[in-house]
């Protein structure tokens, strides 16, 4: 006991001569951050050094539990670790993330000791992304060691004294073992350290002081490395009686020494594997060092570029911002560099970012490390990006197209700088006005529908043609088409194209109506045919059948007055009557079409052809071509039929021919129809008076058909007409 009061009075005395530390001012100048957290998770207090790490001032987290700061991923493994170290009063080396105040993840290694007395985790944390000076920090937190004495009596095989860090170096309850003792102690030596420890420890004779490492089993699972100094007591006669010892828990220092281990084969590896190009350089620019894996990036050897200068790589016109880093570097710690070209071995240059941080007053450095990073693709894209952007401005900016964006209440948020050539407005004029406004009264109701629509998304929107009013107060017709972006970050509402359809409409107007005139004049016209055909009716009846009734009724009144009782009265009278039958059937054949679905096409014309060579006033010559088996739909029969009816009229009655001729062909896709006559002819240029020309070319032209005349006076008349057929049937098929 003296020799300890005479030690413990020395330490005082030479700590005494030590100058007090401002605590404030040390925490301040440590670049780790101390943390202190109660048992709820909740910080208590907070180190100036957090705002360095995670962009934090204390205010802002004091108070405030730790998940509210951890990477959603790393929560639960950290709740599980907090708890843990609650019971086990220590943990290190636990690595997590944290959301830095910008955003950003900062990955974070931690070293903690739970204080049951104060009921509070003290925990020390750095930036894990800075491993090497992480772990050159860890290194020397590892020389504070957790230090336990013990005696041990080797006669009676018992442990007389234990201090009670030896209970928490060795991961025990000290209420549960009352007794340290030699069983416990086996238990928990690692089972491949078993024989090593064996022979040191039950070996006294051979030695008198020893120090030995061998690692332990904590009942929790943990392995702990244990370093013993041990001396051995012995009696008069120089038997040992008994050891004293210290167990130190060295496990922070071993895991930091593999640690650091494998922090340097990890850092070697990047630098040789990594994608970062890692090198040194002086103030001129020589490199001093250059990373391995400068042959997979750039496909330089590293020896090779070692004493050369860096300039010598970078593109010229890229020179000057470099140089101006290099000015800069020598009083500030780091400097990210703008993008710039550096060469390759095969002479193509590639885009780098870089960073430059200041090591010249490093010993082991000396110099300006830079680490760069090929962002050639990156930059190409961007780049790309870029044009396009420009490309969709210039095209959005002066595109016939309008392109607007409305809110949910219909106001302008963003309308194209070409509504000025549009519409004569400039965009300030319009923004913040409602697009109602400015929409003809009678358009208002369908393009709020449409509006309404693209809210609630009844159905996809069609677009709308309305009218708007134009800076001068005309209305122009424009067609808008919207879709709903209300829920993007970007655009926040509808999204409207807008086009001048002003001419267009105009244009479908003029039209509508010149087909209504057509329209008009085509009723005319077969109303004026209707009264022709009617007349020329009349006419037939009236010269030919009226005639021939008026002399049978003549035969037979003279017969049944007894004037004459010649018998061949009758028989006259009946031949006379069948004249008049055959008349009205040749007449009714020339106005009305044949039962179709009960004959074919040939058959009909051939029966119409017939029905007017039996006159003998004109010979018609029949070519069909093709059409034996051939069943037409019934718009193309009826118009066939109707137009070899009025051509054969036509010849009949004004072309003077004796002989003409119908040839029919049917053709892959298409059906022709060709009727020529020998007849006087006509001057197609000179306007005519009938319409059974115009009635004939109508009747091809609804059935999307070709229609050619050829004619001149004094060669006779030919009409080509050629029918797409879009469905054929052949009635034996």
């Amino acid at each position: 006991m003296k020799d300890q009061s005479l030690a413990a009075e020395t330490v005082n005395r030479k700590t005494s001569t030590f100058p007090q530390i401002d605590p404030l001012k040390l925490l301040q100048s440590i670049v780790d951050v101390i943390f202190v957290v109660d048992e709820k998770g909740y910080f208590q207090y907070v180190s100036p050094s957090c705002y360095e790490l995670l962009g934090y001032e204390e205010v802002e987290i004091v108070g405030k539990s730790f998940i509210n700061f951890i990477h959603p991923d790393d929560i639960e493994n950290t709740v599980k670790i907090v708890k843990e170290a609650t019971h086990n009063c220590r943990t290190s080396n636990f690595e997590n993330r944290y959301i830095h105040k910008d955003g950003s993840i900062i990955p974070i290694i931690w070293s903690g000791r739970w204080d049951n007395n104060e009921r509070m985790l003290y925990c020390s944390a750095r930036n894990g992304s800075e491993k090497y000076e992480v772990e050159h920090r860890l290194q020397k937190a590892q020389k504070m060691a957790r230090v336990a004495n013990y005696e041990f009596d080797i006669i009676n095989n018992i442990y007389t004294y234990t201090s009670d860090t030896l209970f928490e170096i060795f991961g025990l309850e000290k209420s549960n073992y009352p007794q340290f003792t030699s069983e416990v102690f086996w238990s928990l030596v690692h089972p491949e350290d078993l024989p090593f420890v064996r022979q040191t420890i039950l070996q006294p004779d051979f030695i008198i002081n020893s120090q030995h490492e061998y690692r332990i089993i904590r009942p929790d699972g943990k392995i702990a490395y244990i370093s013993r100094h041990r001396e051995i007591i012995r009696d008069e006669e120089g038997n040992p009686i008994k050891t004293i010892g210290t167990l130190q828990d060295i496990t922070i220092q071993k895991t930091g020494e593999l640690a650091v281990q494998q922090s340097e084969i990890r850092f070697r590896s990047l630098v040789e594997n990594g994608n970062d190009l890692v090198g040194i350089i002086d103030l001129t620019g020589k490199y001093i060092f250059v990373g391995m894996n400068v042959k997979v990036h750039l496909g330089y050897d590293a020896q090779e570029m070692i004493g050369k200068n860096a300039f010598d790589y970078i593109h010229p016109d890229d020179l000057r911002g470099i140089a101006e880093v290099l000015n800069q570097i020598q009083y500030a710690q780091s400097l990210n560099v703008a993008p710039f070209r550096f060469i390759n071995n095969k002479g193509e240059y590639r885009w780098v970012e870089t960073t430059v941080s200041n090591h010249l007053q490093n010993p082991a450095i000396g110099g300006l490390v830079t680490n760069s990073k090929d962002i050639t693709e990156k930059k190409l894209k961007e780049d790309a990006l870029r044009l396009s952007e420009q490309r969709f401005k210039a095209l959005v900016h002066n595109g016939s197209d309008l392109i607007v964006i409305i809110d949910d209440k219909g106001s302008f948020n963003y309308i194209s700088d070409n509504v000025k050539s549009v519409l004569g407005y400039i965009p300030e004029e319009m923004i913040g006005k409602n697009a109602l406004e400015f929409i003809h009264p009678e358009d208002i109701e369908k393009a709020s529908f449409e509006i309404q629509t693209l809210l609630h998304g009844n159905r996809t929107p069609k677009g709308v043609q309305h009218r708007f009013k134009d800076k001068n107060g005309k209305w122009i017709w424009m067609e808008s088409k919207g879709s709903n972006h209300l829920n993007n970050e970007t655009l926040k509402g509808i999204l409207v194209n807008s086009r001048n359809i002003d001419d267009r409409v105009k244009l479908q107007e003029r039209l509508n109506q010149e087909l209504l005139n057509k329209q008009k004049e085509i009723t005319s016209a077969v109303i004026k045919a209707q009264e022709a055909e009617r007349s020329q009716l009349g006419l037939e009846l009236h010269d030919n059948v009226n005639q021939i009734l008026t002399t049978v009724k003549l035969y037979n009144e003279m017969y049944l007055t007894g004037y004459l009782h010649d018998k061949e009265l009758l028989v006259k009278s009946t031949q006379y009557t069948q004249d008049c039958i055959n008349e009205i059937r040749n007449i009714s054949k020339r106005l009305s079409a044949p039962t179709l679905g009960k004959i074919s096409i040939k058959d009909s014309i051939k029966e119409l052809i017939n029905s007017i060579n039996i006159t003998k006033r004109l010979e018609i010559i029949y070519l069909p071509h093709g059409i034996d088996n051939y069943t037409a739909s019934e718009d193309l029969h009826t118009s066939l039929y109707r137009i070899v009816q009025e051509s054969l009229n036509n010849i009949l009655k004004y072309s003077g021919a004796r002989i003409a001729s119908v040839e029919i062909i049917r053709q892959e896709g298409s059906l022709v129809l060709k009727i020529c006559d020998n007849g006087k002819g006509f001057d197609t240029s000179t306007k005519r008076g009938g319409i059974g020309i115009t009635n004939m070319k109508t009747r091809a032209e609804n059935l999307n058909a070709s229609f050619r005349l050829t004619s001149s006076p004094g060669r006779g008349c030919q009409i080509e007409i050629c029918f797409p057929i879009y469905e054929e049937t052949d009635t034996e098929n």
